[in-house]
């Protein structure tokens, strides 16, 4: 029997929507990849049942926002999210216990990103994948160009439209020459196999910040990532690092990296969560010039360094954080930083436990237990023109801790603080 018109027209109208269902899934899935270091392959599709290998491959997903990570990854050099955001999942992860002074656990399917070409115990990521920049004189303008050598357009570096703090590289025009390039600021280009910019006004990089020669882990370069579950170790510099980006991270841990578990710098934004800056040779947590970091439940243990550290005009806010067992300091910020430490633990550091450290530093203290400096070594101290506010800091018997002040360090006594967020 023929369909009537009205029967038709349903039919019609499901069948469309049907449609418009299956690419809206589709679309939707395509935003999120999978990657297994185990068993993907590179020229899979990329979802749950035929994942990729590699994170660079993901990366160049032209829509994908999310990165579903199994097992063992072992990229070719840093890998960095510039001019869009990024989120990173370990799948299947087991919980970690919100008691910073118990270890985390990284057995299981954490995701983890590891290298093995020699020097730090073997565990070092080979070369640099995104950073590898080059500063390149115009000779007859006097402008100044920046190129790095590429196999193909790497579309997760630049995109056409504007993002929400991702800064002013992600409004870079792209153009077709040379000379384009050359002749007008803001812009960049491909051509026979190399990326060329030149920097906005005011922007050149040259003059205000340096590339990064280094190979990191992870790195937010004027974009934006989220880390969860998340094992990164054996980078030759820092595991996770945030330049002019940011970086939210839960459940993560940075360990026997070759300088900081995650380092910012140049105004980035960071907020760790239960993350722990394990073993690293330098810093668990380092901030510098101008950046932010906030750290909740957080651990900085065994470092060779400090456990947590604000440089250059930073602020840094720790809430119910440990910081044990580095090799110099437990907490300290100089150079003009600003230090927040609130229900927060400092044990058994080789310096000390506590330090501000020059003219303009300023840290506040509420509720934190400092315990067993180095030798010879104040528990906490205050020098050299910083000032600290501080309420309830004790020793573990209770009993109040008193900074040593050399050099014109101010301390002062008072209340708690009344707008701190629990």
């Amino acid at each position: 029997m023929p369909l009537s018109y009205r029967q038709r027209l349903i039919t019609l109208i499901l069948f469309i929507g049907l449609g418009w269902l299956a690419l809206t899934v589709a679309v939707a899935s395509a935003q999120t990849v999978y990657v297994d270091g185990d068993q993907g392959v590179d020229t899979h599709d990329g979802t749950a049942t035929a994942p990729y290998a590699t994170l660079e491959k993901a990366l160049r997903h032209p829509q994908v926002k999310e990165i579903i990570l199994r097992g063992t990854v072992r990229p070719k050099g840093t890998v960095t999210i510039t001019g869009r955001r990024i989120r990173i999942v370990g799948e299947s992860a087991k919980p970690v216990a919100k008691a910073p002074e118990k270890s985390r656990k990284t057995s299981g399917n954490t995701g983890k990103i590891v290298g093995k070409v020699g020097g730090l115990g073997g565990q070092v990521l080979a070369s640099v994948l995104w950073d590898d920049w080059v500063r390149d004189e115009e000779a007859t303008k006097g402008k100044v160009l920046y190129q790095r050598e590429a196999s193909e357009e790497p579309p997760v570096l630049w995109q056409n439209e504007p993002v929400d703090a991702l800064g002013m590289w992600s409004k870079l025009k792209k153009v077709e020459t040379r000379a384009e390039c050359v002749d007008e600021a803001g812009t960049w280009m491909f051509e026979d196999g190399r990326v060329t910019v030149h920097p906005l006004d005011g922007g050149d990089p040259g003059s205000t910040i340096e590339w990064p020669k280094n190979q990191f882990g992870l790195m937010a370069m004027f974009g934006e990532l989220e880390l969860e579950n998340i094992h990164v170790r054996g980078a030759v510099v820092n595991g996770v690092n945030v330049y002019v980006g940011r970086l939210l991270a839960t459940d993560c841990v940075m360990a026997n990296n070759g300088f900081n578990g995650i380092g910012g710098t140049r105004g980035c934004g960071i907020r760790a969560v239960r993350c722990y800056g394990l073993s690293n040779n330098n810093d668990g947590f380092g901030l510098h010039n101008n950046a932010f970091g906030q750290f909740i439940d957080c651990v900085a243990k065994n470092n060779g360094d400090d456990g947590f550290s604000p440089h250059e005009n930073c602020v840094m806010i720790l809430r119910g954080c440990l910081s044990q067992g580095n090799m110099d300091r437990g907490v300290v910020a100089i150079e003009g930083a600003t230090l927040i430490i609130e229900d927060s633990k400092i044990y058994d550091n080789g310096g000390q436990n506590f330090s501000l450290e020059g003219k303009d530093t300023r840290g506040y203290v509420d509720h934190v237990i400092a315990q067993n400096a180095g030798p010879e070594q104040p528990n906490a101290r205050v020098i050299n023109g910083a000032k600290l506010l501080m309420h309830a800091f004790e020793d573990k018997t209770g009993h109040p801790v008193q900074p040593v002040t050399p050099g014109h360090g101010v301390v002062h006594q008072t209340s708690p603080n009344p707008t701190a967020s629990p």
